[in-house]
């Protein structure tokens, strides 16, 4: 990223300090807008108690230094938060935990995290993991234009393994890391005997059932991490391989298994054909209790 900012700025000293754009079918932003951060308007309804909203801006803190989000495909997230102890607060937003778009603008991202009540009462660690899975999604969107498409789009990226195993997993990394608790373990280990038998139907949103969690979705990510290293990668290259470089370029419903074998030198039937040697048990694919993130994208 850096490196695509240092050529947009020569380009525009160059140009006069001038540049410019034109419209595109994939409503990309002007070059200009490249690099400028994605601004973030929050909404915290009082509804949450002093001490969420206090954790809530450090981790955002955290989350904005480890993966800035760059005006390239959106300009602005709108975020509303409440305890579902009241009723959805703010007149058009539904409550639950997703990405959106807001007012039908594609420019501007909604970023809904309603948190259950219960989850206060018990110290429940998800309380706060929520903020750092939803805000990769927003990274996710960053990084390819697909991801920013309304689902029905014939080249939208939906592979849903790759995307919501991606951003719970880098969640369980956030926990493991800021809280020493393994929530691999204690929230994603109920994995389907199917992400062995039959991975392909986890690229499907339709198979939640099976997905509790996203913990069928999480351990497919993690057997791609344990095949890369397997081929030769180190763990910190493995995830960014996954997190990063397959996100960057560009995947889309027709291109994902070709970005899949440009980008990890292996097919997605390959993939799976090895996902069937490994026992369906989230205790058998865990990243080092080392690992960082800010080894994966620094």
């Amino acid at each position: 990223m850096k490196f695509i900012i240092l050529i947009l700025l020569a380009f525009t000293l160059l140009s006069g300090g001038k540049a410019s754009s034109s419209p595109s079918d994939t409503n990309t932003l002007s070059m200009s807008n490249l690099i400028k951060p994605v601004v973030i308007n929050e909404h915290l309804h009082s509804s949450l108690p002093a001490d969420w909203i206090n954790e809530y801006h450090r981790i955002m803190t955290n989350l904005k230094t480890l993966l800035p989000l760059y005006q390239i495909y959106y300009l602005s997230i709108d975020i509303y938060a409440w305890n579902d102890k009241v009723l959805d607060p703010y007149p058009g937003i539904e409550g639950g935990a997703y990405i959106s778009v807001e007012n039908n603008d594609k420019n501007q991202k909604l970023f809904v995290m309603e948190i259950n009540n219960n989850e206060f009462l018990r110290n429940h660690v998800h309380r706060y993991s929520v903020i750092a899975h939803e805000y990769f999604h927003t990274y996710q969107m960053t990084l390819n234009k697909h991801g920013n498409k309304y689902d029905d789009h014939p080249t939208s990226f939906k592979t849903k393994w790759l995307i919501e195993g991606s951003a719970a997993s880098f969640e369980s990394l956030y926990v493991q890391q800021h809280y020493n608790e393994n929530y691999f373990l204690s929230a994603q280990n109920e994995v389907n005997p199917e992400a062995t038998q039959k991975p392909s139907i986890f690229e499907n949103y339709n198979s939640y059932k099976k997905d509790t969690n996203y913990s069928s979705s999480v351990y497919l990510v993690l057997v791609l991490a344990k095949e890369l290293q397997l081929a030769g990668h180190l763990e910190v290259q493995a995830f960014r391989l996954i997190y990063k470089d397959f996100m960057q370029a560009n995947p889309n419903k027709i291109t994902w298994k070709n970005v899949f074998q440009t980008t990890f030198n292996m097919s997605v039937g390959d993939f799976y054909t090895q996902v069937r040697s490994y026992k369906p048990s989230i205790n058998t694919v865990l990243p080092s209790t080392s690992l960082t993130l800010e080894s994966i994208f620094n």
